[in-house]
């Protein structure tokens, strides 16, 4: 919270410099703060932040903006559509896994019992730390 200002004003320098790649990382960790700070609803920034990080060469920056809409409450079909490009991104970064198994744990909330096995089919082999949870998640999922 502390170096949220820090960033948005290292976004402001790197718009002055020609640097796609320091505008496109700038942009995405001050999106991303937004995000994760819950301040107002970062959604159109985080858009942005994907679109350029993908255009400066830098996926894993664009993964995680994805993913970061992922998160975010709204339509199951919107998110799942933001974690697949996610995963399509960089699918062994530990946020697109999460991503994927957040919106898999809400499309089984929502009796979507097919999108949430398919997403957390995705991430499941890359999981990590959400091993076990994933293949909880995928039992539930298939035994629906």
């Amino acid at each position: 919270a502390q170096a949220y200002p820090i960033w948005q004003s290292l976004v402001d320098d790197a718009a002055k410099v020609d640097d796609p790649e320091l505008y496109a990382r700038a942009y995405g960790a001050a999106a991303l703060a937004t995000h994760t700070l819950g301040k107002g609803d970062p959604v159109s920034r985080l858009a942005e932040c994907g679109r350029l990080a993908q255009h400066a060469g830098i996926p894993e920056v664009a993964a995680r903006c994805h993913g970061a809409i992922a998160e975010r409450p709204g339509d199951i079909e919107v998110r799942a559509r933001e974690a697949r490009t996610a995963f399509g991104l960089a699918p062994a970064d530990a946020a697109t896994v999460y991503a994927l198994y957040a919106v898999a744990v809400d499309a089984f909330n929502g009796d979507r019992m097919e999108l949430a096995l398919e997403l957390a089919k995705l991430a499941r082999p890359n999981a990590g730390a959400l091993a076990e949870a994933l293949d909880k998640l995928i039992a539930a999922a298939s035994a629906e």
